[in-house]
């Protein structure tokens, strides 16, 4: 291998050790992948998880925090073209939702102001919102919340002259939208929703929130060390594997070689003893040769006798089955079953009421001929 090769190798380890320990909730080994320089939107595959996904799907929403402070694109679309927002509301989980939309808030401070209502729009594959999938899993209320945003969202942009309104205006707006959700201003949505109130629709605090969850991790971390040493020992590994395959390759072609040389001095071998038995037979020089000469053409005679009745058995033996009744075992052959075309039974066997279907490929049997060899 290159170093080329062993660079990408260790750039995919790292990333499907962040996908890894992103399912699995680990904080601080996810801080020092990134730290690595690990690619938080990393997917095997465009249908597949990234770390953001595989931590949602699995309530990690520390870790989620850390992959969304690092760029994690909280839009990308995995299995059936759910976003993250679909996959925190089939679980759900209120906490995630929120940070999602606070995530989705500070992109659109930043200059975007159709992003909100496309997230909360966004269909997958089969056409649902993830209010849609909140519904469909019995999160009741936080699907109402979901479906109230998007349609405040909707109205806010469908009017330009909206995003100029006084705080006072919007502030009025989202009190009047949480008190019509019964339970909304209970738990991380109504959290989520008095926040926008509070900061007249700007996420800086979310922001800074997450800066300093993240800064507090990188302080706690200590399995740095321990991540190269995993990444060190699997490219040792894959060297000393390199190594072995390549050896076990130069072994194997060797021994080609040994046994085609071996096969030629068989062959020309085999050939002189053929000359010379068919210049005994017909030349009469038998009575020319010395006691020990005899002897020698004698035992080889011996083995390939041997072989010729061995083999002659093994075919005679063969026929005999093939001949034989596949049920008996004894009698021959006689009877063809129909439609299938199989001759393999006898007669006395055909007429057993249980054969029902032909013994070979299992075909039901509707007709039985005798046939005569």
């Amino acid at each position: 291998m290159f170093k080329e090769d062993y660079d990408s190798q260790l750039d995919r380890f790292k990333e499907s050790f962040l996908i890894e320990a992103a399912r699995c909730g680990r904080t601080e080994e996810v801080s020092s992948l990134i730290d690595l320089n690990a690619n938080p939107n990393w997917s095997p595959s465009e249908s597949e998880d990234t770390p953001l996904h595989a931590a949602i799907r699995n309530n990690h929403i520390d870790v989620a925090t850390i992959l969304i402070a690092h760029g994690s694109d909280v839009s990308r679309k995995t299995k059936g073209g759910n976003t993250s927002l679909h996959l925190a509301s089939i679980t759900g989980n209120e906490e995630m939702v929120a940070l999602l939309l606070s995530a989705n808030s500070s992109s659109s401070c930043l200059g975007d102001d159709n992003q909100a209502s496309q997230v909360l729009t966004c269909v997958n594959d089969i056409g649902q919102t993830p209010f849609d999938l909140a519904f469909e899993n019995g999160f009741f209320a936080l699907g109402q919340t979901l479906q109230n945003l998007s349609n405040n969202t909707e109205e806010r942009n469908s009017d330009l002259s909206d995003i100029v309104e006084d705080d006072d205006e919007i502030r009025n707006r989202f009190l009047a939208h949480s008190n019509n959700v019964e339970t909304t201003n209970k738990g991380p949505i109504g959290d989520f929703i008095e926040h926008v109130d509070q900061s007249s629709l700007y996420c800086d605090e979310d922001i800074l929130k997450a800066e300093a969850w993240y800064n507090q991790l990188q302080k706690k971390k200590h399995g740095h060390d321990e991540i190269i040493e995993r990444l060190q020992e699997e490219i040792t590994f894959l060297r000393q594997t390199e190594t072995t395959y390549r050896e076990a390759a130069k072994d194997a072609e060797e021994a080609i070689l040994i046994l085609e040389a071996k096969c030629k001095e068989l062959e020309i071998e085999k050939n002189d003893f053929y000359k010379n038995i068919d210049q005994c037979l017909h030349q009469g020089s038998l009575s020319k040769m010395s006691i020990d000469e005899l002897e020698s053409i004698e035992e080889k005679l011996r083995v390939i006798l041997d072989l010729v009745i061995t083999a002659k058995t093994n075919k005679l033996s063969q026929q005999a089955e093939n001949r034989s009744c596949v049920i008996c075992q004894e009698e021959p052959k006689t009877v063809l079953l129909m439609p299938c075309r199989h001759l393999c039974v006898c007669n006395a066997c055909s007429k057993n009421h249980h054969l029902q279907k032909c013994p070979l490929c299992r075909n039901e049997i509707t007709e039985r001929i005798t046939v005569f060899s």
